[in-house]
C-alpha cells in the first residue's frame, strides 16, 4: 500500500534522528551526483545525462518529488523503446 501523505507531513511525523540522518545522507550523495551531471552537459568527457538520472534516483530514495520525476523518466523511456521496436510506427 502506497503512503499518500505529502512529503512534508511525513517528515514531521517520522522525524526520528535516524530518519533525519538518512535524509541528510541521501541529500549529501544525490545532489553532488546530479550537479556533476549538470556540469557534464557542457563539459567534455563527463556523461551528463546518466549522472543526472543517477543523482535523481538517489534522491528518489527519500523524496517524493524526485520519485515522481524518476517515474516520469521511466514512462518516457518505455514509450521511446516501444516506438523504436514497432516497425509500423516509423
Amino acid at each position: 500500500m502506497t503512503d499518500t501523505t505529502p512529503d512534508s507531513a511525513r517528515t514531521r511525523r517520522d522525524a526520528t534522528p535516524l530518519r533525519l540522518a538518512r535524509r541528510a545522507l541521501v541529500l549529501l550523495v544525490g545532489i553532488p551526483i546530479a550537479l556533476l551531471g549538470m556540469i557534464g552537459l557542457i563539459a567534455p568527457g563527463v556523461p551528463g545525462i546518466p549522472l543526472m538520472i543517477a543523482g535523481l534516483a538517489v534522491l528518489a530514495i527519500e523524496f517524493d518529488w524526485a520519485q515522481r520525476r524518476v517515474e516520469g523518466l521511466r514512462a518516457t523511456a518505455r514509450r521511446m523503446l516501444a516506438r523504436e521496436r514497432d516497425p509500423a510506427g516509423r
